[in-house]
């Protein structure tokens, strides 16, 4: 991968993917943004000119985890973080608009 942009708020998850990026030899770089809300119309233009545009933006639930471990805890759209589900429209709507409008 030449550009990989992470965000997230976990530092735990941060730590995570760095773990991985490095120990899978990526040639690329990574750029960890640490909160969502960062992540502006002006922010994400100039992301996608640094890198040339987005070919991927992948956006999480709110509702599960990959392993379905936490169905006794999780909160859905009511929890803690599902703000974040409602930014990924936000953010994927401003990469539409600038990539239609250079």
């Amino acid at each position: 991968m030449k550009l990989v942009v992470s965000v997230e708020i976990s530092e735990n998850c941060q730590r995570i993917l760095q773990s991985w990026w490095e120990k899978s030899k990526q040639q690329g770089q990574l750029i960890h943004i640490s909160d969502v809300k960062h992540l502006t119309y002006s922010e994400l233009k100039k992301l996608m000119q640094k890198c040339g545009g987005f070919d991927l933006v992948i956006g999480g639930s709110p509702c599960n985890n990959l392993s379905g471990n936490n169905r006794t805890t999780r909160d859905g759209l009511d929890g803690e973080h599902s703000s974040c589900f409602f930014d990924y429209c936000r953010i994927l709507e401003l990469v539409r608009w600038i990539s239609l409008n250079p």
